[in-house]
């Protein structure tokens, strides 16, 4: 028994098993994920060891080197790369595509425990950092007052930070220059001369009187306490009360020396708008709803600015406004199309009623799909959405089949219970073996590596699964629908075609085709169909003019093909530019403060406004996400684009009033954004790498000079500079 035959059996059956699955697509909708990409995780990992007060050279001897070794026999490893700065050394690990990275990272974490020997001992023990775009911040924002720094920073650590940590779906969040304190001891030269003192006798009276450490443990009876000192100091009075000197003589440190409150030197500075400010970056959690998530935050946001009036709280980025944008334009098209598509049949077939059940395919075909996504665990991105989008156009083309089929059937006198059945029967092989082709299309792109399989995964299945629910309907529901509302036993009288008189004819329908709205439509269809007939009968009287037409065609085609720009993705504009400023190795973070206002005031003259800057080092969750250490002469921007400007012209602007900048190669500029879409394409996708390497660092620093200069002087490059300025790179 074939699927027309059950269903017509059991139309009841048919439509309430339809409902039910278009019923758990509806749920599927608002419970899956939405996010702006697929979760792709990159197969990359990051080792990041600090060594204090060491020498690039140093770290990359002392370092570098040792955990190479230790990693180097990986499986799956591609390529190993280190860079080592003052201080600190970096090691980046890319495995091949479908390497399992859970095991792999179990592999790397043991090989560093055992490499943990072999490091210098002031090394601090190496971090495992994971790679994953999806890890990128949801939102930063920034908070200002006009009350002192540090009062709104602990406000951030101890309020703020924790509310919004709090919410469904937010993994993390990240507090940004939050100045540190310390209690500064001035010690008079002169008078520590005089009295034979030395600063490092100054420093250990200090730890000395300053002890943090167990007292060890009472026992008494059956109960055992442990003892613990309270000899840490916590007030500057009891600084100045430190003995220093010979025993007995009765002298202080406050004697000579002033001992005061103050800041530490600052190692982040996080600015807006030129003013200071604390930072806050929020993480979601993996797999979370990106914009459910972002409405929860604006909510918790406006109930921390009633609370706390005298801190301004500014969003500064939020990347589900972005991935709103591009869904709902996603979603229009879907709609429009759609809508087009029920408009062309009506046209055509001129039977609203008809017209309204193949209408019905498309949106009971989505919502079946939907429900079976969910199940493979794909989310609402671009890229599902762009598949049902692609897949909408193919989604009526069976039922507009069968329905045909059916009217021709009625044409010879049989009822509409017996054409539905017979001519379902009829068209199911043809109709099956052309869903297999879109299929075989789409299908083994699941089983292809590589980033373009990661990301077009969600497409092919959206594309599978939504073509595939659209055969299952054709064959199963359309068929019950086209004997709805027609009486069993009733024959349909010989008429003509689809366009000259639909399927399923009868008075009511030549009345409201008559009408005065749909009769020009009508018009329009009878004229394509007659034009495409007079086509056909010049094609077939004509095929060497045909045949030559279409090669010549061809060859232009192939011409054009050849000629177009290839890229993985799209470029994508979202609103913001992300600046990075990276000056010589060295200089002091208020030279990088001083440049970066420079910076600011530009891109104020050209109109932007909520200007986020971020200098010196990046927070571990920073790093964790992808973002580069950080360094005293580095400064991150996050620059909001003007409507009235687009941001090519912006970023050309933004550079031509910085020429000092741009000719050092201090300023780049990506327009890709904060998104995910812009981590993962932005800097990797829009660059050109270039790699120089020579037996010596001189001989390799003058090569990529001189490459730079030959890179400055092609079209279409912008902000070449040199990656390694100043530092120690290992390959």
């Amino acid at each position: 028994m074939s699927l027309a035959s059950s269903a017509l059996r059991r139309p009841v059956s048919t439509v309430a098993a339809t409902l039910a699955m278009v019923l758990l697509g509806a749920v599927s909708l608002g419970r899956m994920p939405v996010s702006l990409l697929p979760d792709v995780g990159l197969p990359v990992l990051t080792i990041r060891t600090m060594y204090p007060g060491a020498a690039p050279e140093e770290v990359s001897r002392f370092i570098s080197e040792p955990l190479e070794e230790a990693v180097g026999n990986t499986p799956g490893l591609l390529e190993l790369r280190s860079v080592a700065r003052a201080g600190e050394g970096t090691t980046t690990l890319r495995f091949n595509w479908g390497t399992d990275m859970s095991k792999t990272v179990l592999a790397v974490r043991e090989n560093l425990d055992n490499a943990r020997g072999r490091l210098p001992d002031g090394a601090e023990r190496p971090t495992l950092l994971t790679s994953d775009p999806g890890e990128r911040p949801i939102a930063v924002l920034a908070l200002t007052g006009p009350g002192d720094l540090r009062a709104i920073a602990r406000s951030a650590m101890d309020v703020h930070k924790r509310r919004l940590e709090q919410l469904g779906g937010i993994a993390s969040v990240a507090v940004v220059g939050n100045p540190e304190d310390q209690i500064r001891v001035d010690v008079d030269p002169v008078m520590a001369r005089s009295l034979d003192i030395t600063p490092d006798e100054i420093s250990q009276a200090i730890q000395a009187a300053n002890p943090q450490a167990t007292g060890g443990t009472i026992k008494r009876g059956q109960f055992r306490f442990s003892v613990r000192t309270l000899a840490e100091l916590s007030d500057p009075s009891q600084i100045r009360d430190i003995p220093i000197g010979a025993a007995g003589s009765g002298l202080k440190l406050g004697d000579i020396a002033t001992v005061t409150p103050a800041s530490a030197d600052p190692r982040t500075i996080v600015q807006l708008d030129g003013k200071p400010a604390v930072g806050l970056v929020v993480y979601k959690e993996a797999g979370s709803n990106t914009v459910s998530v972002t409405k929860d935050l604006k909510v918790v946001l406006d109930q921390l600015r009633e609370e706390f009036p005298e801190v301004t709280i500014r969003l500064v980025a939020a990347q589900a406004q972005f991935v709103q944008d591009a869904l709902s334009n996603l979603s229009q098209e879907i709609f429009v199309g759609g809508a087009l598509s029920i408009l062309l049949i009506l046209i055509f077939l001129r039977n609203w009623r008809i017209s309204l059940a193949i209408g019905l395919i498309i949106p009971l075909s989505v919502l079946v799909a939907l429900t079976l996504l969910q199940l493979l665990d794909v989310t609402i991105n671009i890229l599902s959405l762009g598949g049902l989008a692609l897949a909408v156009g193919m989604l009526v083309d069976n039922a507009i089949v069968v329905a045909e089929a059916s009217g021709r059937l009625r044409e010879t006198g049989l009822t509409a219970l017996e054409a539905a059945q017979q001519a379902t029967d009829e068209v199911s092989g043809p109709l099956i073996a052309g869903t297999l082709t879109t299929l075989l299309v789409f299908g083994p792109i699941v089983f292809v590596q590589g980033l373009a399989a990661a990301l077009f995964r969600d497409l092919s299945l959206s594309v599978v699964v939504s073509v595939g629910a659209a055969l299952i309907l054709a064959l199963t529901l359309m068929p019950v629908m086209l004997t709805w509302g027609s009486k069993k036993a009733e024959p349909r009288p010989s008429g003509r075609g689809l366009v000259g008189q639909a399927p399923g004819h009868d008075e009511e329908h030549d009345a409201w085709a008559e009408s005065r709205i749909l009769k020009p439509l009508y018009r329009f269809g009878n004229y394509v169909a007659e034009l495409y007939e007079r086509g056909m009968i010049y094609s077939l009287a004509h095929p060497r003019t045909i045949f030559s037409i279409a090669i010549v065609g061809t060859a232009i085609t192939a011409y054009i093909a050849v000629g177009l720009p290839r890229e993985v993705l799209p470029q994508v504009d979202e609103g913001t530019a992300v600046a990075d400023l990276r000056l010589p190795p060295g200089t002091a973070i208020e030279e990088t403060q001083r440049q970066a206002q420079r910076i600011e005031q530009v891109a104020r003259d050209l109109g932007s406004e909520g200007i986020y800057v971020r200098i010196g080092y990046a927070t571990d969750e920073e790093v964790l996400s992808g973002s580069d250490p950080g360094a005293p002469g580095e400064a991150s921007f996050v620059i909001p684009i003007p409507t009235t400007m687009s941001s090519t012209r912006f970023a050309d602007r933004l550079r031509a009033g910085l020429p000092d900048l741009v000719e050092q190669g201090a300023l780049s500029l990506d327009l890709a954004g904060q998104s995910e879409f812009g981590s993962l394409i932005g800097r990797e996708g829009r660059s050109v790498r270039v790699e120089v390497s020579a037996a010596r660092r001189e001989d390799g620093s003058a090569a990529a000079a001189q490459v730079q200069d030959a890179m400055r002087a092609v079209p279409g490059l912008a902000d070449v500079r040199d990656a390694f300025a100043g530092e120690q790179p290992v390959v």
